[in-house]
């Protein structure tokens, strides 16, 4: 399933084992007026969930959602805090903000992105944009928001409304990223397969003829979604459109979950020539270092594929390593342990801890 994700009704905190000051994940509240496709005016307040570092006044991250059955339910797992984006833009400085849009998870109210086998895409994707162009509009009341520079990523449907943002005619917004962005895919019955493809495409290449800001387009070539050629098709219908941007084909994911925006090897150095060709540069040190794969010793290339995949989880996890080459690593409840475990199976008793959640803790003694 897409990423998609809700938000929990408390507010936590984060401590960043290798930073000087804390991360906040809390909640804002937008008022937030806006017409349906067929011109029913509808109010609500949108919720957005937020982390950030609480000493820093923060370029924005605005993190739109994808569409699925999961984020209909309040109550559903807050998961922005766990994925691989989280991590990566929080070493940059950003304040990652989520806006649960109309019709999802803790904003609730009628669904308004419902479009009709494909006929409203366009339509739906402006309500999203309208929704978020509010929230950012509000963010100016906080001292922490820097609200001059803003980055845009999508999810799946969130991909369309971040490409629609593309066509804001406002200069605080930087950057557009559209990962694995479409409409009218069905994994189960029709894998790779979406419905009324030529309709999306029609409103890609709308996009295209309205767009401002450059735009990155990430697409997995075995995308359950959409599959390999309907998204090429879909950049070259935004480009004869008008619309300006660079796509990105990434190798195949795992079918079965995966999800491209989530799995933080396939992009982060392509991400990372983004991100500083804008000027930006990491501000937690450390951080950097968890990332290297090369700077972990004695693994051979088994262990150094092993390590990509525990970089795409989340807090907590864990990776051990011994000086014979074997390792083991874990995810979840109990990762150390777990982890220490996993790797002592064949050599008992010969394991450390080389990382732990976002924090290498090797110290080659």
């Amino acid at each position: 399933m897409k990423l998609i994700y809700t938000i929990f009704l408390i507010l936590t905190l984060l401590v960043v084992q290798n930073a000087s000051a804390k991360i906040i994940e809390e909640q804002i509240k937008t008022a937030v007026k806006v017409k349906n496709v067929y011109g029913r005016e509808i109010e609500r307040e949108v919720i957005s969930h937020v982390i950030r570092d609480s000493n820093a006044k923060s370029p924005i991250l605005i993190y739109n959602h994808g569409r699925g059955d999961t984020s209909r339910s309040a109550t559903a797992p807050n998961f922005i805090s766990r994925f691989s984006q989280s991590r990566f833009f929080l070493e940059y400085g950003f304040a990652i903000v989520s806006p649960t849009r109309i019709g999802y998870g803790v904003t609730g109210g009628q669904d308004l992105e419902d479009n009709d086998g494909q006929r409203f895409s366009y339509e739906t994707a402006q309500l999203g944009s309208e929704q978020v162009l509010k929230v950012i509009d509000h963010l100016k009341e906080f001292d922490w928001a820097d609200t001059s520079n803003v980055i845009v990523l999508g999810i799946s449907v969130g991909g369309m409304v971040a490409m629609h943002l593309a066509t804001s005619k406002r200069e605080n917004i930087k950057l557009v990223i559209n990962f694995a962005g479409g409409a009218g895919g069905d994994p189960v019955r029709r894998p790779g397969q979406p419905t009324r493809s030529d309709l999306v495409a029609k409103t890609f290449d709308r996009l295209g003829k309205e767009n401002i800001h450059f735009t990155h387009w990430f697409y997995s070539i075995n995308d359950k979604y959409w599959g390999e050629q309907y998204p090429k098709e879909w950049f070259s219908s935004f480009e004869k459109g008008g619309g300006k941007g660079k796509f990105y084909s990434l190798p195949a994911i795992n079918p079965d979950g995966d999800v491209v925006g989530n799995i933080l090897h396939l992009w982060r150095d392509d991400m990372i020539q983004i991100i500083e060709s804008l000027g930006y540069r990491k501000t937690v040190g450390q951080n950097s270092l968890i990332n290297d794969f090369t700077k972990v010793p004695f693994l051979r290339d088994t262990g150094r594929d092993a390590y990509k995949v525990f970089l795409d989880k989340g807090s907590p996890r864990a990776f051990a390593i011994n000086e014979f080459g074997f390792f083991g690593w874990a995810w979840g409840a109990n990762a150390k342990e777990r982890a220490l475990e996993n790797c002592n199976k064949r050599m008992p008793n010969t394991c450390r801890l080389y990382a732990v959640d976002d924090e290498v803790i090797w110290n080659n003694k």
